[in-house]
Formats: C-alpha cells, structure tokens, sequence
C-alpha cells in the first residue's frame, strides 16, 4: 500500500472506553453516519471517542439539523460503551 500517508500526532486523550457517534435519520428509520469538511482533513465522519472533540462536533450537528429542516431527515447523537479490541498491529 504506497497510498498510505502516515500523520503522527501525539495521543492526547485517555483510552477510548466510550464512543460517540452522529447519524442522519430518514423518516422511514433508516440511518447513515454523519460527516463534515473539517479543515484540511476533508470529510470526516462525525465519530469520536474523545469527550472534547464532541463538545466541537455538537454545533456542526446542530447546522446540519438546521439545514435539513423540512427534509424529513433528522441528527441523532449514539453513544457507544463496552470495549473489545479485535486486532492489533505492530
């Protein structure tokens, strides 16, 4: 894989015990997870494990709702507990 671009921040927040996740839902139930142009990243899914990048992600959910208003779709905030790590990689 040559496509890969390696970035390398630091970790900054404690093990990921909790996620949180934003998803758009039709009026008939169905769901799709929620993403935004963030910066430079480009679209990012609105998912995070980090308490504070939630409290970022909010405002952004509450445009989408804003924008969508009338289309039948709605912006739900899921969280997601328990951990189980299937793999790792050295």
């Amino acid at each position: 894989m040559n496509d890969v671009i390696l970035l390398t921040p630091p970790n900054t927040a404690p093990p990921v015990e909790r996620v949180w996740m934003f998803v758009s839902r039709d009026i008939e139930g169905r769901e799709n997870v929620c993403g935004s142009v963030i910066g430079e990243l480009g679209t990012q899914p609105l998912i995070t494990g980090n308490p504070r990048m939630l409290e970022l992600f909010k405002p952004v959910a509450a445009e989408m709702a804003r924008q969508t208003a009338g289309t039948g779709r709605t912006i739900h905030l899921l969280s997601f507990t328990g951990r189980e790590e299937i793999e790792g990689w050295r």
